[in-house]
């Protein structure tokens, strides 16, 4: 395929012979832009095939459309916005944004209580392990299991995110 678009096209001259495209090609300028051939052409056309596959056919003879105008419309380009698929996907976007918002509070709140639940279950859990830390009666592994359990709860307390959440 080839084609040139529809852009500016500057053909000038020099100071010493502005008429040097009409000397070169016997048209002057404006003459020149206004006889450009636009059109897009090929010499091959895509056929579809009964199992929906395609092939290229080589064609000598194009039959074309031409717009009210009677320009060539071989090959031009079709527009490819889509309003009602615009639509239906916006539609469809609409009723996720909807749902979403509609389940998205309390997935919100369940997560916050949750982390709440948490850090007080850490408060409790620290308040009994010392407890058991300060019994003279527990043994010694007793102590051990108490410490690691009480390590483990004072770095969710600790922990500056656990507290932000916990403070709201």
């Amino acid at each position: 395929m080839s084609a040139i678009s529809g852009g500016t096209i500057n053909i000038t001259g020099t100071a010493s012979n502005p008429n040097a495209q009409q000397a070169l090609t016997g048209q002057d300028a404006i003459t020149t832009v206004a006889t450009i051939n636009r059109d897009v052409t090929s010499n091959t056309q895509t056929i579809s095939n009964a199992d929906g596959s395609t092939s290229n056919t080589n064609i000598s003879q194009i039959n074309t459309a031409v717009d009210s105008q009677g320009n060539n419309l071989a090959g031009t380009l079709t527009p490819i916005f889509d309003q009602a698929q615009v639509q239906r996907e916006l539609a469809a976007q609409v009723q996720i944004t909807q749902a979403f918002s509609a389940v998205a509070p309390r997935a919100v709140g369940d997560y916050a209580q949750n982390q709440i639940k948490d850090y007080t279950k850490a408060q409790s859990i620290k308040v009994m392990v010392e407890q058991i830390l300060n019994d003279p009666n527990s043994s010694e592994e007793t102590k051990a299991l108490a410490q690691n359990v009480l390590d483990q709860a004072n770095a969710l307390l600790n922990d500056p995110v656990q507290i932000a959440q916990y403070d709201h």
